[in-house]
């Protein structure tokens, strides 16, 4: 794809030509893609390829292991490295990438000394699954969008993107990759996050016995499957009493809470402030 427009599979790809910005050879969104498009084997001579999930899920797959991206973390293929992501995608989503060659000339449009500290971070960067801070991921979507405007934003975009860019490189806790059955499992809870999800649809998803997996669940994901499933119910939402008027009773019947009661009380021990107080927080810092 040669140019900025979306496709109708929801695609914008930005050539480096479009960017303004030598050696980000390709940056490109994908955004409602029901599933998200699959991606055929492939690798990049002399280029890294970044992919970051912003919403919704992506499994990856290089040197026989099959990944799985969840919200705001990011995929790093080195270059010369085969991956590919299967047909079977788990869910709608949003998605950036981007594709860096260090051996461009004027790499990012910087002087030669920061060229060099650049490309002694991007030799040093070993990882490939990294967990991105909300700031970073949203960083990066606003990098997309400024590099599509006039001479001022495309400058601004650039800036951006080289501090988010070091930021990124600056990750070095990679994450440590589920095992396929705790995997499946954290991609159900996530998939039926309004539903009442019970323990034995956990099991069939996952496909081990019940102490098996309640004792691979805590050690993988550092708690209880209730705790978690409770903890994305909160984190979901956040959204909607933040950008509605709704009842918070509503809400709390809605991803299945036994009670209002209850869901203030998780809502309070997560976020530190009561639903009521959170809307009221939220809706004092809009314009």
């Amino acid at each position: 794809m040669n140019d900025s427009r979306e496709d109708a599979a929801g695609r914008q790809v930005l050539t480096a030509e479009e960017t303004g910005v030598p050696g980000l050879s390709v940056f490109g969104r994908g955004a409602g893609l029901r599933p998200i498009l699959p991606m055929l084997e492939h690798q990049h001579t002399n280029k890294f390829e970044f992919i970051i999930t912003l919403r919704g899920m992506r499994r990856i797959q290089t040197g026989g292991e099959c990944c799985t991206l969840y919200p705001r973390q990011a995929f790093a293929a080195h270059p010369n490295e085969p991956h590919f992501s299967p047909e079977d995608q788990p869910a709608q989503g949003e998605i950036l990438w981007f594709q860096l060659d260090p051996t461009c000339r004027d790499f990012l449009g910087l002087p030669p000394w920061e060229v060099r500290e650049l490309l002694r971070l991007l030799a040093d960067f070993r990882g490939r699954l990294l967990e991105l801070p909300h700031p970073l991921a949203e960083a990066f979507l606003q990098c997309f969008h400024l590099l599509q405007g006039g001479i001022a934003e495309r400058l601004e975009g650039r800036s951006l993107f080289v501090c988010s860019l070091i930021r990124l490189l600056g990750c070095h806790a990679p994450l440590e990759q589920l095992t396929p059955d705790i995997d499946r499992a954290k991609q159900y809870i996530l998939l039926h996050v309004k539903e009442a999800i019970d323990m034995d649809e956990l099991l069939l998803a996952s496909g081990l016995p019940l102490e098996e997996f309640r004792r691979e669940f805590q050690a993988q994901l550092g708690c209880t499957p209730r705790d978690y499933i409770n903890r994305q119910k909160i984190q979901r939402s956040r959204k909607t009493i933040a950008n509605t008027r709704r009842s918070i009773t509503d809400i709390a019947y809605e991803y299945h809470f036994s009670s209002a009661s209850f869901f203030k009380l998780l809502f309070k021990r997560q976020t530190g402030m009561s639903p009521a107080k959170y809307r009221r927080t939220c809706q004092k810092k809009k314009p």
